[in-house]
C-alpha cells in the first residue's frame, strides 16, 4: 500500500489524467493515470474503481481523504487482494451449480428408472388385471418395496386365476351332481306313475324322496362352499358340539357293525370357536372316516396352549397322489360325492383362525387317515 499528498482547488474534480504531484514526506512520483474516481456528496473522500497493472500482475484501487483545514488530499493506493479469494469463490459457487445440476439430472434418471417407470409398468399391469387379462405373469421389479409390490401384485393375479378356475370346476361340478339325482328323480316318478301295485308305488315314491334328500345336500355344500364364514369369536366349551355330532353318526355306523370310541376329558374344553361350527366340522371328518373305515376314534385334549380334535379311522388312507391336494374343492377319491366336504371343512377352521392337518397312520395302504383340528385355546380371556 502506497501513500502521497496533493493539493487541490475548492473542490476537487476526479477525472483520469496526468497526477505530478509528490509522495509526501518521500519525494516519490505519483502514477501516470489515475482512472475516474468516485467522490462523496461533500467532496471529502474519492475512491476509484479497480483496475489492474499489468507490470505488477495486480489489481488496485485509489482512495483519497480531504485533511481537515487544508487543500490537501491523502491519497492511498491499495493493492485488491481479496479479489483473488472472490474469484475463487466464484469458480467455486460454478463449479457447485454444474455439480448439482448434474447431481439433480442423475437423480431425476435414477427416479424415472426405479420408481416412475416401474410404478407405470405396475399400474398397466393392474389395468390389464381389471381387464380381464391374465394370461400374462406379473414381472418381478428389482427396487425392494416394488419388488414386493410386484409379488403381491402376481399373486393377486394367481388367486383370481385359481377362484375362476374353482368357480368352473364349481358350476360344472354343479351341473354333473345336480344332473344325477334328477335323471333318478325322472326314472322313479315314471315307474311310480306306470307301477299299478301300490306297494310297487310306494318303492319308488320313497326312492324319489331319497333322490330330492340327496339333491339337497348338494346344495346345501355348495352354498356352505359358497357362503362367507362368518364366525363367533366367543370362548367356549366345545365337548358338547363334539358330543352332538358322533351322535348323529354314532348310530348309524354300529347298525353296520363298525365300532366308535369317544375320549374327552373330564374338565372343559375351552376354545375360541363357533360351537355350531365345531359341530359342522366333527361331523364332516366323522362321516368321511366312517365311510372309509370300519372303526373310528374321536378324542380332543389340550395341546401347547391350542385345542386339538382328532380323528382317526382304520381304512385305506389317502393315496398319495391326492394328499397333498384333499383340502381343496373337488378333490376326492370316492367314486360319488362332490368332494366338497374336506374343503368345507378347512375353510371353517380357518374362518375361525385355526388350522387342520392329515396324514397317513401308515406308510402302506391299509393304516388309515388321522385328521386333526387345531382351534384357539383360552389363554387367559374370561369364558363367556
Amino acid at each position: 500500500m502506497r501513500s502521497f499528498c496533493t493539493s487541490l482547488g475548492p473542490r476537487p474534480r476526479w477525472d483520469s489524467g496526468p497526477m505530478s504531484s509528490s509522495l509526501c514526506g518521500q519525494g516519490r512520483k505519483t502514477p501516470a493515470r489515475i482512472p475516474l474516481f468516485s467522490s462523496s456528496s461533500d467532496a471529502s473522500s474519492a475512491s476509484s474503481p479497480l483496475f489492474f497493472d499489468e507490470e505488477a500482475g495486480r489489481y488496485y484501487k485509489y482512495a483519497f481523504v480531504k485533511l481537515e483545514g487544508e487543500q490537501i488530499f491523502l491519497a492511498i493506493l491499495g493493492s485488491a487482494d481479496y479479489r483473488e479469494p472472490l474469484e475463487s469463490f466464484q469458480r467455486t459457487v460454478m463449479v457447485g451449480t454444474f455439480i448439482s445440476a448434474f447431481l439433480a439430472a442423475f437423480l431425476a434418471w435414477v427416479l424415472a428408472t426405479t420408481v416412475t417407470r416401474p410404478l407405470d409398468r405396475l399400474g398397466r399391469v393392474a389395468y390389464r388385471i381389471q381387464r380381464g387379462r391374465m394370461n400374462e405373469a406379473v414381472k418381478e421389479e428389482r427396487a425392494g418395496e416394488l419388488r414386493r409390490l410386484s409379488r403381491a401384485m402376481e399373486r393377486m393375479r394367481e388367486g383370481i386365476l385359481r377362484r375362476d378356475e374353482q368357480l368352473r370346476l364349481m358350476l360344472a361340478q354343479v351341473a354333473h351332481e345336480i344332473r344325477n339325482p334328477l335323471g333318478g328323480l325322472e326314472l322313479f316318478a315314471s315307474a311310480a306313475v306306470e307301477a299299478m301295485d301300490p306297494d310297487e308305488r310306494s318303492e319308488m315314491l320313497e326312492k324319489v324322496r331319497s333322490e330330492v334328500v340327496a339333491l339337497n345336500e348338494i346344495i346345501d355344500d355348495f352354498l356352505t362352499f359358497a357362503r362367507p364364514i362368518r364366525a363367533e369369536g366367543h370362548l367356549h366349551d366345545i365337548r358338547q358340539p363334539i358330543q352332538e355330532a358322533v351322535e348323529l353318526v354314532e348310530m348309524e355306523m354300529r347298525s353296520a357293525g363298525g365300532t366308535f370310541t369317544l375320549d374327552l376329558p373330564e374338565d372343559p374344553l375351552i376354545a375360541k370357536a363357533d360351537p355350531e361350527h365345531v359341530k359342522r366340522v366333527v361331523l364332516n371328518l366323522v362321516r368321511n372316516a366312517a365311510q372309509a373305515g370300519t372303526n373310528v376314534g374321536v378324542s380332543a385334549e389340550v395341546l401347547r396352549g391350542e385345542v386339538v380334535i382328532t380323528v382317526v379311522d382304520d381304512g385305506m388312507g389317502i393315496p398319495g397322489a391326492i394328499l397333498d391336494r384333499i383340502f381343496e374343492p373337488f378333490v376326492t377319491d370316492k367314486e360319488q360325492g362332490a368332494g366338497l366336504g374336506l374343503a368345507i371343512v378347512k375353510k371353517v377352521v380357518e374362518g375361525n383362525l385355526g388350522r387342520v392337518e392329515v396324514e397317513n397312520r401308515d406308510a402302506e395302504p391299509g393304516g388309515g387317515a388321522e385328521f386333526r383340528v387345531f382351534f384357539r385355546g383360552a389363554e387367559d380371556i374370561p369364558v363367556q
